[in-house]
This record gives structure tokens, C-alpha cells and sequence, in this order.
């Protein structure tokens, strides 16, 4: 009986002990509770108190730390906190025109609620196909079921939408998630996250693909300020996100646990467990309501993703992933310009460039990357250095007089209150002080479109004029006399007015009425039959072309196709081995066997003919050719590497394009400019072909180098931009052949102009390891995917563990 009493005494003890811990931790997360409540009430009152003062940058600050304490925070989204909170500065942002972001249709709430429904309908379950080779467990319950029934039925189009988003990123996300080692499938957590929505944006401040909040991005490496937000970058983000879900999974050791923390933060999950002395995701009920039905979301989602036709969405248009190049830009620069000098439009540039929350460049950061097409590069660089640094953006400074408002003066200068005061740091905009110098941020978009040094619009066919204003004439009188409108008349000029006075003069342009200046249609060369699985991105591909052009040649809006259809083929630019004035002969013809992946246009390339002349000596009717064929290729009647012929007093000779060489190389071989070649061989971009020939010309005795050690003497208002394009040659060269550790340059200065090239190096053997693909070698070594494939006659993307790659690093 003794013994009896004792044990009962020894489990009511630690029953009562048990109860004790739950209770103290029950009463810690209450008190944290609270707490957070009472610092968001107290920041919404020191915003609201800021908004009496018109201090809104101040009462902006305020709602988003409150916001972010809401998002680390046990508080409950159906608090009236959590409401009122967003409420509140959802209003404030209405009121006070205060910029946003884009924001993402946020389903979680919704689909939570059809998951905890116990009438919402069960999709059948899945097959056990689905769910082999995974490297994620995926768990099949009612939940899972519902999720699926929820994808399906209920919002079918918003996630057929996902999916093919998720076409553009997906390729890079899972080389990045091999890298890091992760499972594959981790690639599809966006689609519950922003839907693969770059600008995607919530209450709590999570922005982009992957939805970091401001200090979980900082922690992984991502700049967010007033003029960047690298967690709208896909490929930085993504590799934040692999590096915080691994750490993630090997601090809770479960990945149901991990993607928990990834959803409500590893420091409730961490409670949890410790609370409810379980690390079973399952089994923790308690937690917040989306997170409980967060990953049973995922499972579905990636079930789908992996399957899509066993779900009813078929005939999928996939987006192509971005083929792009990067760039380096000097100094501060307007995304006009920039746009401008990639040859796309502003919108195009910016939806390249997610990560630009302004129509600049960091002016506090200079060498800045930024993308452009694929093969823009080149016309990039050489347009981008024909603009000085002053003409590229303009900070204007302005002394404050009695009587000024920040608001007067952001409207004299056409700018915002909020640019200004983020631009001088100001936390109370009624606070300026008569002398004060303010930094005035504005856009120079106008001065770049009627910069004289600059020769865009002559490249494209316009040549300069000057209109000298008489009595009587009007901007309408003189745009309607010029062919012109007013708007363009406006901005060549600089106007900010209709207003023109007697004797002023006008710049104005129009087009050259030369037929060598005449935009050519393009040459097209064959068509394309669509077939069952093909895409825009694997016919561009094919054709050694980009998505882009194909649309042009058949006028797509989208990258929709369909099997079966016809697309036209261009030749794109013509190099001169394809010109007219080539004879070609039959007599010693050259045999091509036809291989696996090959097509006309590669067979052409390779040649160095065109599509139709494969077909004129075969007598082929259409484009189409089979494995094993044999087609006959003919040889031209001049077959010598270089001529020379004499015309008055000057020389031609013709120099055929070698691997590794550029326009600048070229030129500094026969000591002429970039300008002169493009000119004598009407090219339009710095872009060339292995095989090409081009045609140059001198009235002087042509030496093979330039010699050794030229000199130039800096003169005043030269810039390194401006020598580099006088002598065809880089800005990188001009550097490195002199030691110049930046651009800043003296009057009277020599500086050498000539010397080994760095526009390629010495050959590099890359030996594959482990984890290594084409697209991980070309990032390491700054060349494209393209360049290796071509260096190593390699025909697919498959490589294996030891092999050995030349690459050449430039």
C-alpha cells in the first residue's frame, strides 16, 4: 500500500511538472504575444503622428517595421491587430500616393480555408507512378487531395498561368538547386509563393520569386534600397533560396519542417516543436493555419507541375528561358539610354532587369551589371561608349531660397517630393533651411535623344538639320513643313514648352534618302514545320537564331505555336561569302553527309552559303533533308584567302574572320577604326562570323600591326570612351595597357594605344567535375552556353564526370 501511495505520489508530481512547462511555455508565447501587439500599436501611433507632421517618408518607415514584426510575430492573421494594421496603411498608401509595388493575387487565404473545409470535394488519388524517382517525400492525404481538387477545378486558368511562367525559370532553378545539392522538386515552391511572379509582393514586404522579407534577404546577400531590390532578381534570389532552404532542412533535419520555417519563420517552428514535443509536421496542428496548409499545397503543386496532362492541363506554351548577356555600365545611367543602347524598348529593358525600382542606375555604384539580348552585347558596348559620362544621367544642384517648399521645388525641376528626399536623406520635409544645397535627381532622357556626339539616329537612317525660326512660325507650322511632329520637335530639343522665339534655332531629323540607309526586309531563306513538342526556344535554338527574331519574321505577339505550323526562316544578316557577286562552281564540289540535328541553315553556316543555293544545286524543293543524305556544295571560282586590287589611289584587300577575333582586333591588325570597317562592309552591329570576310580599305601602305608603343596625348575633353573609339580599340585595353586603375584622365597625358588585345586570352582546359553543366562553366568563365558548345563541337548539353572543355575567357 506503501508502495502504492508513493507512485501515485511520483505521476501526480510529474503530471504537475509536465503541466507546469506547458503552462510557463503557454504563458512566454502569450506575453511575446502581447508585446509585439503593443510595438505595432505604438508604431502605428508614431505614424500617424508623422503623417500630422507631412513627414510620410517617416510614417512609411513606421507601417513597414510594424508589418515586419506582423510577419515574424505568433499574431494571428484574423486578429484585429493583423487587420486594422494592414487596413490602415493600405489607406495611407491610397491617400498619400505612396509608390508600390506590383502585388501578387495572394491565394493563400483561400485555398486555406477550401483545405480546412470538411465538405470541400477530394481529387481521385494519384497513381504510385507519380510518385516515384522524387527526391522529396510526397505524402498523399485528405489535405493533398483537397489541394489538388483546388488546383483543378476551382482556379484551373490562374494555374495553367504558373505553369507556363514557370518555363522561363525553371531550367536555371534546378541547375542552381544541383549546385547546392537540394532535391529538384524545390523548384516548384514558387507556384504557391508568387506564381513565379517576379514583382510579386505582400503585406508583410516579401517581394519577388522566392517572397523574402527585407531582413531574411539581407541575410542571404540580397541589397534592397531605394534604388535596387535584388530580391526581384531571379537567378540572386534563387540562389538565396537554396542556400536558406538548406539551412533550413539541416537545422529541423525534415523538409515538411523546413518548408514550415520557410513559410512562418524557423523561430515559431522551433516553439512548436519544443511546445508540443513533436517533430512530426503532421502532428503540429497549432501552427498558424496557412502554414499548416502550406505544404500540403506544395505536394500538389509539385505533383501537378511534374504531371501536368494527368491533371487536364494540356497543351502547355511554356515561357523560354532568357537568353541574355551581361554588361558592364560604367557610371550612374538612365534605363532609357541603356534600353536604347541594347536595342529594345524601356519596358523590354526593365522586364530584364527586375531589380531596378528606379529609371537609373546606383549613382553610388559604378562597373554596374545589367543584361541585354543575347548577341547585344557588342552594340551595347560600342554605343554606350560614344555617350560621356556627364550626358548619361543628370543630378542638378539647387540652393534653397526663402520661401521654398520641397514640393516647389520638385515641381520646378518636374521631379517628386519623395525622389528628392530620398536622394538627400531628408526625414522631415517641412525642415529645409534657406541655403541649404539639395541634390536634384532627374532624368536625362531628353538631353541623351538630342546629345550631338551621339549618332544613334544616323546609324538607323536619319541624318541632322538646322532650322533657323523666322517671324510667324509656330512648333505645328514648322513639324508640318518637316514631316515631323510636335512632340519630336520638343524632345530633339530640349523644349519644355510649345513656346519658340524669332531667330532660334532647331535641330531636326529626318530620313536619308539614301537606299544603302533603307531598312531591308529580311532574306528569307526556307520555313520551319512545327513539330509535336517543339517550342520557339528549340527552334532558335536549331537555327543558330534568337526567339525574338523568329516573331519578328512571323509577326507573333507570343511565343504561342502550334505543330504542324509554318514559320519562316530569315538568313539574318548577310556576310559577304554569301554575296551575289560570289561565283560559285559545281566543278570541284564539296559532299556533305547529312547528320542527326542538322538542317539546312546549320549546313549553310557551316559553308558559309545560302539556304537557297544548297537547294538550287540539289534540286531540292523544300527545306526538308533526312539523315545520311549526301548534298552537294559548291566552291567558289576565287578561292584566294586575300586579294588585293587597286582602285585610284586606294587599296581593298579582304581578310577572312579567324575563331576568337573581333572588330576591335581586326582593326588594330590593319590600323584602322571600328567605324571604317562597319562603314566599308555595311554592318550594323560590332557582330561577326567565323569564316566571314571582310573588306578593307587604306590609301596608305597597309601594315599587318599597328606599331608597337603609338602614342596618344590626352586633349581637353577627351575621356577614355572617346580614344578607345578613335583607335578601335577597348576601354579594357586603353586600361590595362597603360595600368589605369579607373577612367579619370589629364589633359596632356600619353597614353599608349596599342598592344596585346584582352578582348580574348590564352585557351583554358576546364575539367568536368561533379555537378558541373554547361550553364554552370559558362557562368564561372563569363562565356555563353553557345561559345563552349562551338569550341567543342559538342551538339547537346550532355557532358560527363572527367571530360575535358577548351574555353576561351574574355
Amino acid at each position: 500500500m506503501k508502495l502504492l501511495l508513493t507512485l501515485c505520489f511520483f505521476i501526480l508530481c510529474s503530471s504537475c511538472s509536465t503541466f507546469s512547462k506547458k503552462s510557463a511555455e503557454d504563458s512566454f508565447e502569450n506575453i511575446q504575444i502581447q508585446e509585439d501587439k503593443l510595438e505595432i500599436q505604438k508604431l502605428r501611433e508614431l505614424a500617424t503622428l508623422a503623417i500630422t507632421f507631412e513627414d510620410t517618408l517617416l510614417a512609411q518607415e513606421k507601417y513597414e517595421t510594424a508589418l515586419q514584426i506582423l510577419a515574424e510575430s505568433e499574431i494571428s492573421s484574423e486578429d484585429t491587430t493583423a487587420i486594422n494594421l494592414i487596413a490602415e496603411f493600405e489607406t495611407f498608401k491610397f491617400n498619400y500616393n505612396i509608390e508600390t509595388e506590383t502585388t501578387y493575387e495572394d491565394i493563400s487565404h483561400e485555398i486555406s480555408d477550401f483545405l480546412e473545409d470538411s465538405t470541400a470535394t477530394l481529387s481521385p488519388i494519384p497513381d504510385e507512378s507519380e510518385l516515384v524517382g522524387s527526391e522529396m517525400p510526397l505524402v498523399i492525404n485528405s489535405k493533398v487531395l483537397k489541394a489538388l481538387s483546388y488546383f483543378t477545378e476551382r482556379i484551373p486558368d490562374r494555374f495553367r498561368t504558373y505553369l507556363e511562367r514557370s518555363g522561363k525559370y525553371v531550367p536555371m532553378m534546378k541547375e542552381i538547386f544541383a549546385e547546392e545539392g537540394l532535391p529538384e522538386e524545390l523548384v516548384y515552391l514558387p507556384i504557391i509563393e508568387s506564381g513565379y511572379k517576379v514583382k510579386a509582393y505582400s503585406h508583410a514586404h516579401a517581394a519577388g520569386i522566392w517572397q523574402f522579407i527585407p531582413g531574411t534577404g539581407r541575410d542571404y546577400g540580397l541589397k534592397r534600397d531605394w534604388w535596387i531590390d535584388e530580391r526581384r532578381n531571379p537567378e540572386k534570389s534563387t540562389r538565396a533560396a537554396a542556400k536558406y532552404l538548406k539551412k533550413l532542412y539541416n537545422q529541423f533535419g525534415d523538409w515538411y519542417l523546413a518548408l514550415a520555417a520557410y513559410n512562418c519563420g524557423e523561430g515559431r517552428v522551433g516553439r512548436h516543436i519544443r511546445k508540443y514535443g513533436t517533430n512530426n509536421f503532421w502532428g503540429l496542428n497549432r501552427l498558424p493555419k496557412e502554414t499548416r496548409n502550406y505544404v500540403p499545397s506544395y505536394i500538389a503543386a509539385t505533383l501537378i507541375a511534374k504531371h501536368p496532362e494527368k491533371y487536364g492541363f494540356k497543351d502547355l506554351n511554356y515561357e523560354q528561358p532568357e537568353l541574355y548577356e551581361t554588361v558592364v555600365v560604367e557610371t550612374c545611367t538612365d534605363l532609357s539610354i541603356l534600353a536604347k543602347c541594347a536595342g529594345v524598348s524601356l519596358d523590354r529593358f526593365q522586364e530584364m532587369n527586375p531589380e531596378f525600382r528606379r529609371l537609373s542606375t546606383p549613382p553610388t555604384k559604378k562597373n554596374f551589371l545589367v543584361k541585354v539580348p543575347f548577341g547585344k552585347k557588342w552594340d551595347f558596348e560600342d554605343s554606350y561608349a560614344k555617350i560621356p559620362a556627364d550626358k548619361r544621367v543628370n543630378f542638378l544642384e539647387h540652393k534653397v531660397r526663402s520661401g521654398e517648399t520641397l514640393s516647389s521645388i520638385a515641381k520646378n525641376y518636374k521631379t517628386s517630393v519623395r525622389m528628392i528626399a530620398s536622394a538627400n536623406k531628408l526625414r522631415n520635409k517641412n525642415r529645409l533651411k534657406i541655403g541649404q544645397v539639395l541634390t536634384i535627381p532627374t532624368s536625362s532622357a531628353g538631353s541623351y535623344s538630342t546629345y550631338e556626339g551621339y549618332d544613334e539616329p544616323q546609324d538607323y537612317g536619319y541624318s541632322k538639320s538646322t532650322y533657323k525660326v523666322r517671324r510667324g512660325d509656330t512648333l505645328g507650322k514648322i513639324a508640318k513643313r518637316k514631316g515631323t511632329t510636335i512632340s519630336k520637335l520638343k524632345k530633339w530639343n530640349n523644349l519644355k514648352s510649345s513656346t519658340i522665339r524669332v531667330g532660334q534655332k532647331l535641330k531636326i531629323w529626318s530620313k536619308k534618302s539614301n537606299s544603302s540607309y533603307t531598312k531591308k526586309e529580311p532574306n528569307f531563306q526556307g520555313t520551319h514545320k512545327v513539330e509535336n513538342g517543339e517550342s520557339l526556344w528549340l527552334i532558335a535554338r536549331k537555327y543558330e537564331t534568337t526567339v525574338n527574331q523568329i516573331k519578328s519574321w512571323n509577326n507573333l505577339r507570343n511565343n504561342s505555336i502550334k505543330p504542324g505550323q509554318q514559320l519562316k526562316i530569315g538568313n539574318g544578316k548577310k556576310s559577304s561569302s554569301n554575296s551575289p557577286s560570289q561565283n560559285y562552281s559545281l566543278e570541284n564540289a564539296k559532299t556533305h553527309k547529312v547528320r542527326n540535328g542538322e538542317s539546312l541553315w546549320t549546313i549553310s553556316q557551316k559553308y558559309g552559303v545560302s539556304i537557297n543555293q544548297i537547294k538550287s544545286w540539289n534540286g531540292l524543293s523544300s527545306s526538308n533533308i533526312k539523315i545520311g543524305q549526301k548534298l552537294k556544295i559548291g566552291t567558289k571560282t576565287q578561292s584566294k584567302n586575300i586579294t588585293q586590287t587597286s582602285s585610284g589611289s586606294k587599296n581593298s584587300i579582304s581578310h577572312k574572320v579567324k575563331s576568337g577575333e573581333n572588330l576591335s582586333v581586326i582593326a588594330q591588325k590593319y590600323g584602322v577604326s571600328v567605324a571604317e570597317l562597319k562603314s566599308w562592309n555595311a554592318l550594323q552591329s560590332n557582330n561577326l562570323k567565323v569564316g566571314q570576310k571582310l573588306k578593307i580599305e587604306t590609301s596608305k601602305k597597309l601594315s599587318s600591326t599597328t606599331q608597337s608603343g603609338e602614342i596618344h596625348k590626352v586633349k581637353s575633353g577627351e575621356n577614355l570612351s572617346l580614344i578607345a573609339q578613335k583607335y578601335g580599340v577597348s576601354v579594357k585595353d586603353l586600361k590595362n595597357w597603360n595600368g589605369l586603375p579607373n577612367s579619370k584622365l589629364k589633359v596632356g597625358q600619353k597614353l599608349k594605344v596599342s598592344g596585346k588585345s584582352n578582348s580574348f586570352a590564352e585557351q583554358k582546359l576546364h575539367k568536368v567535375q561533379n555537378g558541373d553543366s554547361l550553364w554552370v562553366i559558362a557562368k564561372r568563365y563569363g562565356v555563353s552556353i553557345g561559345e563552349l558548345k562551338d569550341w567543342n563541337n559538342l551538339k547537346g548539353s550532355s557532358l560527363q564526370i572527367g571530360q575535358v572543355l577548351k574555353v576561351k575567357s574574355y
